[in-house]
């Protein structure tokens, strides 16, 4: 790309030199109107205008500047902002699910003396049916502290995302902007990729803990009628 604007920058001088000054004698024009008009007094005003002009233009076009990364960075924050709102989301969900399933173990729960009071048979029964509900709700734990590492990490990046959309704003912006884009549009599909399996995992979770406590309430309500 730099080539590129250094022809063009070149074949416009000679453009505007063959233009401007014809010889009939059909000596190099790179020597007379490129070189010595820097040196000549006829033309060396015209020359130095010229090249003041465009010398600005040509290493502003050379140097990537922060401008060049907007639409890459806008797209980044909208992204990421999409993200963490789905990743929130899911966590108040999975959230709500736990606080559920607490409660109905709070509310299933004998006491002591209600237990040492029951038959054989029903407190088997009790015993099997408290266990199989607490494992099946377990199994919540992975996911929720597996999405707290995440959430950890993922806020750290967040001020990541806050400095590119800063820098952008005010016209600068410390290291490799490319290399951080990238690394923040990988966390992004990384995030999408891990809240499809942990959406997947709540799904396959919260079926198991509503058919365990469906078993759990039956088994408990046989005892407080009896009662």
């Amino acid at each position: 790309m730099y080539y590129n604007v250094i022809e063009s920058f070149i074949s416009f001088l000679l453009i505007f030199v063959n233009t401007n000054y014809n010889r009939k004698d059909g000596a190099s024009w790179y020597i007379d109107y490129i070189f010595v008009p820097l040196f000549n007094n006829k033309h060396s005003q015209i020359m130095k205008n010229l090249v003041l002009f465009i010398l600005p233009l040509f290493i502003f076009s050379c140097k990537p500047g922060v401008e060049s990364f907007r639409p890459q960075i806008e797209e980044l924050g909208t992204n990421w902002d999409n993200t963490t709102k789905s990743v929130t989301e899911f966590a108040n969900s999975l959230t709500t699910d736990i606080s559920g399933f607490t409660n109905v173990a709070s509310t299933m729960t004998l006491s002591e003396d209600a237990l040492k009071g029951l038959k054989p048979e029903m407190a088997t029964k009790y015993a099997e049916a408290t266990t199989a509900f607490s494992s099946a709700t377990a199994a919540f734990g992975p996911i929720q502290s597996e999405l707290g590492d995440f959430n950890k990490m993922w806020v750290e990046k967040s001020q990541t995302v806050e400095n590119l959309k800063k820098g952008l704003a005010e016209g600068k912006i410390e290291g490799d902007v490319k290399m951080q884009i990238a690394d923040l549009t990988a966390l992004i599909a990384q995030a999408t990729e891990k809240l499809s399996g942990w959406q997947a995992k709540q799904t396959e979770t919260k079926a198991a803990a509503d058919a365990a406590s469906l078993k759990l309430k039956e088994v408990y309500e046989m005892i407080t009628v009896k009662k």
